[in-house]
């Protein structure tokens, strides 16, 4: 059986971890023992640090900023890793992602593919805008319908 990621609500003002119950569309982010970046892995929540810190490479994520999707079309690939960007830049950003605003394929050296949406580590960057599929901008995504968003 494979180990989970713990998580914990948090503060996108602060990156801060939060108490209180989680509810869908909260801020969270995947923690570290504090002083440790590493992510803290479990099998079940009695498992997960009790001095801990929102891991620093994830930072604090506002659902819905990207998640695991296909990309549909010629492109052969299966479920690749997306976030929310900033166009000006092309760097992914945390901000919470709505249709029309600009976001971008994620890639780790080539595209970052995933089953499910905590497949997708903060670390991984856009995707280059002289790559098939690449750069940030504001482009449909072929999967918004398939995948119940709107």
């Amino acid at each position: 059986m494979p180990s989970r990621k713990c998580w914990n609500k948090c503060d996108p003002g602060t990156g801060s971890p939060i108490g209180g119950d989680w509810a869908k569309n909260d801020p969270w982010c995947w923690i570290a023992e504090r002083g440790s970046d590493s992510y803290a892995n479990c099998f079940k929540q009695s498992d997960c640090p009790t001095d801990f810190e929102c891991a620093e490479t994830w930072g604090c994520v506002v659902p819905l900023s990207g998640g695991c999707a296909p990309q549909g079309g010629k492109t052969g690939l299966g479920k690749t890793c997306w976030s929310s960007c900033n166009e000006k830049t092309g760097k992914r950003t945390n901000d919470e992602w709505e249709k029309g605003m600009p976001w971008c394929w994620l890639q780790n050296g080539r595209f970052a593919s995933c089953k499910e949406d905590d497949d997708c580590s903060a670390t991984t960057e856009c995707v280059p805008d002289h790559w098939n599929h690449g750069g940030c901008n504001t482009k449909s995504k072929a999967w918004e319908l398939d995948e119940g968003i709107w």
